[in-house]
């Protein structure tokens, strides 16, 4: 067994937080796998207005379904982690103007990452959505995120609870009535609330509704500063009741707890959720997923010599350098690919990609660990 992964211990208190990034790389990776390899399983999307999804099958909607929690799921992860550092930095040397330097050096570092790396990637992979442009995406989105969140993370939880509904709302009260969907709409008002594409800069990832969620993770690490560890127990209770309030938006309708009205085109359209921007009711149901994950993992967690876990722990601790990585390998072995392969393929295009991807991470996490706190390397 290679020496970094260490089977003697318990993988630490809040080691969730690494094991639920992990898995949203892996099932993020399955998604992009899919969209830089495959035929197209799916015509429509996921948007605010425009044609719904429209999937060939139930397995092409599941492989689909399954990374719709990767998004939310990591900004709230995000926010959650700047408020434990905050904290944890308190009256040692991480003051907080250092603190607050190091979160803007951070998301500088995504949004710089977002308009070189991950769009030239996405060229490559011959899938740039709308066919090529400025592509403002989700580095972006986290990056600017945390430039603005930073000089906010040691606010109480209750605060940033109320800052996070009030950036949501604003976000949907800005969206245009999804009649109005291809009509031409302001920069700033696409950057804040609106997605789609204007004058070739192509938005996929708002501002206000995504600040939210990272504001809301804040008030989840602040909330985990006393007694972590019962209260990660009781994330799959805030789970069921996110997803019970999903099923009574369904039974309200489509509009406005979705955005727009719904399909019914399919048994599985009752999980159908408008993503671009995340409607309430997507936000209920895939941080409702993403909670009962989070508080399954967290039990896990107390076991020692798991090696799946501590291969996911690995990727979690590497997301930055995993998501640059998987991108490029993607697009390449979806450029050797082209036009692209059936659905059977992509999951073996998506276990090929990971078989490199994996001994990379765990290279990367023991290296990382080594550096002292303070190192640049920390920031990646």
């Amino acid at each position: 067994m290679n020496r970094e992964i260490d089977q003697s211990v318990p993988l630490g208190r809040l080691a969730a937080f690494d094991l639920g990034r992990g898995l949203i790389m892996l099932l993020m990776a399955l998604d992009h796998a899919n969209s830089m390899a495959g035929l197209g399983t799916q015509r429509g999307g996921e948007f605010w207005g425009g044609q719904f999804p429209d999937y060939a099958s139930l397995p092409a909607f599941l492989t689909r379904a399954v990374s719709h929690m990767c998004a939310p799921g990591f900004a709230l992860l995000m926010g959650a982690g700047m408020a434990l550092l905050a904290m944890r930095t308190r009256g040692t040397d991480g003051n907080t103007v250092g603190m607050v330097g190091r979160f803007a050096l951070r998301g500088a570092l995504l949004m710089a990452l977002q308009f070189t790396l991950e769009n030239w990637a996405w060229r490559l992979g011959a899938r740039f959505p709308y066919g090529g442009g400025i592509y403002v995406g989700v580095l972006a989105m986290l990056g600017t995120c945390m430039l603005l969140t930073g000089p906010l993370a040691r606010m109480n939880a209750g605060a940033l609870l109320t800052l996070a509904l009030a950036a949501m709302g604003l976000g949907w009260l800005l969206l245009p009535p999804f009649a109005h969907w291809g009509e031409p709409v302001p920069l700033w008002l696409r950057l804040l609330a609106v997605p789609g594409r204007d004058n070739g800069i192509i938005v996929l990832y708002p501002l206000l509704p995504w600040l939210g969620i990272v504001l809301a993770g804040m008030a989840m690490g602040r909330a985990l500063q006393r007694d972590a560890g019962a209260k990660l127990s009781r994330l799959p209770l805030i789970g069921l009741g996110l997803l019970l309030l999903f099923a009574l938006m369904r039974a309200w309708g489509g509009v406005p707890a979705n955005l727009r009205p719904l399909p019914d085109d399919h048994l599985w359209s009752f999980l159908y959720a408008v993503k671009y921007p995340p409607s309430p009711a997507f936000l209920c149901l895939t941080l409702g997923e993403f909670l009962l994950v989070l508080g399954l993992l967290h039990r896990l967690s107390t076991c020692a010599g798991c090696t799946p876990l501590r291969l996911l722990q690995a990727v979690g601790r590497s997301a930055l350098p995993f998501y640059i990585l998987h991108l490029w390998l993607y697009a390449l072995l979806g450029w050797i690919a082209a036009p692209g392969v059936g659905l059977a393929g992509v999951y073996l295009v998506w276990l090929a990609g990971l078989a490199p991807l994996l001994p990379a991470c765990l290279a990367w996490s023991r290296f990382r660990a080594s550096r002292p706190d303070g190192s640049a390397w920390r920031l990646l």
